[in-house]
């Protein structure tokens, strides 16, 4: 019961966070900051405890209870890590729209004396494209006779995801290991 409790906890919180039917990275980020303060007492390391419906550490802010008139804002916890002395939680944030993807990112967040410090990479509509042609490869093969791609194969994240993350002191690199599409957020 005690381990349900975040997952609870967060559910609760992105339904409230939601902005009439569209969630963005910037409502998204609201929401952790909110999830930080309000849940975690100030406390970051609340942040580790969420998960995703899958089971992944991640957080999730909801635009519309139905996925299917909803754009969403998905993200996995790639890591907790240092960067550059700074404890940093390293994400990848999927925007889905009416449960496909339309957009995913790097986003990094440090608090230091309650103070949000959120970098995020630009858009990479090649990384896009690879994740997402990678996918309809995938459905395509084991659905020859449709002719749309159920919503697990275009939304963000899907249950086959596997990330490698790679950081150095000029970089943050996430790399999907399937179409190997490459997000890179630059360090300032």
């Amino acid at each position: 019961m005690t381990r349900a409790l975040p997952l609870v906890l967060c559910i609760v919180s992105l339904v409230s966070t939601g902005c009439g039917g569209a969630a963005s990275l910037s409502s998204w980020q609201n929401g952790v900051e909110r999830y930080v303060a309000d849940t975690g007492g100030g406390d970051p390391n609340a942040l580790q405890d969420v998960k995703l419906p899958d089971g992944r550490r991640g957080f999730s802010t909801l635009g519309s209870p139905n996925p299917r008139e909803s754009t969403d804002a998905n993200a996995v916890l790639l890591r907790h890590t240092s960067v550059n002395g700074q404890r940093r939680f390293v994400y990848l944030v999927g925007i889905v729209d009416r449960q496909a993807v339309k957009d995913i990112r790097l986003a990094t967040l440090a608090i230091r004396d309650g103070n949000y410090d959120w970098q995020t990479s630009k858009k990479d509509p090649e990384a896009l494209k690879a994740y997402q042609q990678f996918d309809e490869r995938r459905w395509r093969e084991r659905f020859p006779d449709r002719k749309t791609a159920p919503p697990e194969y275009t939304s963000f994240p899907q249950a086959a995801d596997q990330f490698d993350v790679e950081v150095s002191d000029q970089s943050i690199t996430a790399t999907h290991r399937q179409p190997g599409a490459v997000w890179e957020l630059p360090i300032s």
